[in-house]
């Protein structure tokens, strides 16, 4: 005959409590490590592992730059020399997605919330740039033009583009208004879940805050020439160490934790970190973590009642 979990023996609960517990425990690991990290380095993309090991996973046919994931899992990976940038299935299955055009060169990518792609693009001997953009199918138009010298793109929740140029980021609202952002120069750009800017250069990391008040967050002495980051589901910040062939991390705190991926990358340009959605895992480990909770409310209760009927 059926048991409800309020009707088994009270000698039962805590035996099965630590089941539930033990099959939580096991699960809860795809909470804790579900994040996936991408670097563009020579001569492609690799993740790199929860242990910080890495592993090659797609080619970019020359001079791999800009990187950024959307939210299925494709990554995209722009090629600084040939102006292209492919689009790589979760699996790693690669195609064309879209080329900047004549004399562009794309240096970061950056991806909105409507699915559209952002390219920072140097010309060919001009200080000047532009920042392109693709729409989901892969069309290009010019979102913005005589830049100088964009570097780094990034855009936050509202969809605004921001780039580094010349000693100075700019604000692009989505109608193409520019403004200037901060006045500090950035080799990389990465907005946190509160909606912060973070920029690097050399050793320091430094935060922006939305209304634009500029301080340093975080002076690494293992960081050298720092470049393209992003932040995980948990608030640390990896950042492409290009002078240690590495990646740096950070606390969400701005600890400088050191270096987080073996030094053996060659030449990491930019990061990207992909956190997918709620799965099969993950539901379990939740729902066995439920059952543990409800478990332990009963055993406590029914504990209590048990002791005071005896005590009677």
């Amino acid at each position: 005959m059926r048991q409800s979990i309020a009707t088994l023996p009270t000698r039962l609960l805590p035996v099965i409590a630590a089941s539930a517990c033990m099959f939580a425990m096991l699960l809860c690991p795809a909470l804790a490590h579900a994040d996936k990290i991408f670097v563009t380095v020579s001569p492609g993309v690799v993740t790199v592992s929860a242990a910080g090991w890495p592993s090659f996973f797609g080619t970019v046919d020359h001079v791999p730059k800009g990187i950024a994931v959307d939210p299925s899992g494709n990554v995209f990976a722009s090629d600084y020399a040939s102006g292209y940038i492919y689009k790589f299935t979760p699996d790693g299955v690669r195609s064309t997605f879209g080329d900047a055009g004549y004399h562009s060169y794309p240096e970061s990518l950056a991806l909105d919330g409507l699915g559209n792609l952002y390219a920072a693009c140097s010309k060919k001997s001009h200080s000047f740039g532009n920042v392109s953009k693709f729409s989901p199918s892969g069309h290009r138009s010019t979102f913005a033009n005589w830049l100088d010298y964009p570097d780094a793109v990034a855009c936050d929740s509202a969809n605004n583009v921001y780039v580094s140029v010349s000693g100075a980021i700019l604000k692009i609202t989505p109608d193409g208004s520019q403004s200037v952002f901060a006045n500090v120069g950035a080799a990389g750009l990465a907005f946190d879940w509160a909606g912060n800017l973070y920029t690097s250069g050399g050793n320091t990391i430094r935060r922006i805050t939305p209304d634009g008040t500029s301080s340093v967050w975080s002076v690494s002495p293992t960081l050298d020439r720092g470049k393209g980051m992003a932040f995980d589901s948990a608030g640390y910040l990896y950042v492409a160490d290009w002078g240690n062939y590495g990646l740096e991390k950070f606390s969400p705190t701005g600890q400088a934790l050191g270096p987080f991926a073996p030094r053996r990358l060659s030449h990491p340009q930019s990061v990207a970190i992909f956190t997918p959605e709620p799965g099969t895992l993950t539901l379990l480990a939740l729902g066995a973590l439920g059952i543990l909770g409800r478990l332990r409310r009963d055993f406590r209760v029914r504990g209590v009642r048990h002791r005071g009927v005896r005590g009677t």
